[in-house]
Parts: structure tokens; C-alpha cells; sequence
């Protein structure tokens, strides 16, 4: 009974002391993704722009 609280207890101690380190990493893969997006959408911009000068031309 002892063990299981003490277990118990370092796991919880454990579980905050890494609780801001994933905030961050979670923080870091957010604006990961939000940069690929950007570049996504750079991209398709970049299309629909050559194709409409493509258009204008002809």
C-alpha cells in the first residue's frame, strides 16, 4: 500500500515536472504545421496567380 502511494505520487511529481516542456513542444509542432500551411497555400497562390496572367495574355 505504501509502494503504490509513493509510486503514485513520484509519478504525479514526474507528470508536472515534464508538463512544461510538452507545452512547448506542442507550441513548436503547432507553428510547424501553421508554417507548412502557409507554404501550401504560397504555393497554390503562386499557381492561380501565373494562371490568370496566362489568361490575360491570350
Amino acid at each position: 500500500m505504501v509502494l503504490r502511494l509513493l509510486y503514485l505520487i513520484s509519478v504525479r511529481l514526474a507528470g508536472w515536472l515534464v508538463l512544461p516542456a510538452r507545452s512547448q513542444r506542442s507550441k513548436d509542432a503547432g507553428i510547424l504545421v501553421l508554417r507548412h500551411r502557409f507554404a501550401v497555400l504560397r504555393r497554390q497562390v503562386a499557381r492561380l496567380l501565373s494562371a490568370a496572367g496566362r489568361r490575360r495574355l491570350f
